[in-house]
């Protein structure tokens, strides 16, 4: 599971948090019409990405994709 220190660094849009793997290396499969197939995550690329969840995707998705840096 994600560390409440991680989860409670991620950027929100609305009522949503950031899809980390939607940013990742590894990308989010998605639910088939561009939306994160989690319903309390979105896609969007944040202003800022603090350190915390930065290393996290490092260390879980194989680091953020290029695109999103």
């Amino acid at each position: 599971s994600i560390p409440a220190a991680v989860l409670s660094a991620l950027p929100r849009q609305g009522d949503k948090r950031l899809c980390m793997k939607a940013i990742s290396v590894v990308g989010c499969p998605g639910d088939g019409n561009g939306n994160c197939f989690d319903s309390k995550r979105a896609h969007f690329q944040p202003k800022l990405l603090p350190e915390i969840v930065k290393a996290y995707i490092t260390e879980k998705y194989k680091g953020v994709a290029e695109q999103s840096q």
